[in-house]
């Protein structure tokens, strides 16, 4: 059939989207977090992130 061709197609573009939309918010995120570690790093506070388990994520060197 051809509907079944439409689909699949239509299939395969929405996962490459999601692929490409995962992929840009992975980046933003990334260069968020290196500027925020920046910005901690210049603050001259002691600063420690935890996560939900309680390990530390991240620490600047005031602490």
């Amino acid at each position: 059939m051809r509907s079944e061709g439409y689909w699949t197609r239509f299939l395969q573009t929405i996962k490459r989207l999601s692929k490409e939309r995962i992929e840009k918010n992975v980046a933003t995120l990334i260069e968020e977090r290196n500027l925020l570690k920046k910005t901690l790093d210049k603050a001259r506070v002691g600063i420690m992130i935890l996560d939900e388990k309680g390990e530390i994520l991240y620490q600047n060197p005031y602490m």
